[in-house]
């Protein structure tokens, strides 16, 4: 593999490493180095990967709103679900997944979305110049570069 064209992700107890000429994302175990599992995914780019316990949700982005999110088992590398569209800023709270998505007309969305079988529980509209957001219990503090702020409940993805 030319180094130019993987991506090696190192997370807790595994590596992975993507070969974009071969689209094969690969997982090796940390401690032993031996290889866990191989699988052929779409060309593309991986943005970002996170994990839990189960799976790894990787970001693949093959354009500027295209892409697709996958949930993998951790240990034999088969998807569980995914979700087409592009993502950004993902992380996992409270036992969901939370992702910012952009869909093929421009439109960007936060996801509350369910960790076992990918379903969206809700979803807001944010506005483009997203540039962070923050959880505690009962709400999501969404800040924009602008200077604008919202908060959204947790349980409903409405503003409060």
């Amino acid at each position: 593999m030319d180094v130019t064209d993987s991506q090696i992700f190192e997370l807790e107890s595994d590596v992975l490493a993507y070969d974009r000429e071969k689209s094969i994302l690969l997982c090796r175990s940390k401690s032993s180095g031996r290889k866990k599992w191989a699988k052929k995914i779409e060309p593309c780019l991986i943005n970002h990967i996170i994990e839990d316990d189960e799976r790894y949700y990787i970001s693949c982005e093959y354009g500027e709103t295209s892409g697709q999110y996958l949930a993998l088992g951790r240990e034999d590398g088969i998807t569980v679900w995914f979700i087409p569209g592009r993502s950004f800023l993902h992380l996992i709270f409270e036992g969901h997944v939370y992702s910012i998505f952009v869909d093929d007309k421009d439109n960007y969305y936060l996801l509350k979305i369910d960790r076992e079988d990918g379903k969206k529980i809700w979803h807001y509209p944010v506005d483009r110049d997203l540039s962070e957001y923050s959880f505690k219990k009962d709400r999501i503090l969404l800040k924009y570069l602008s200077g604008k702020t919202e908060k959204i409940s947790v349980s409903t993805g409405f503003n409060i």
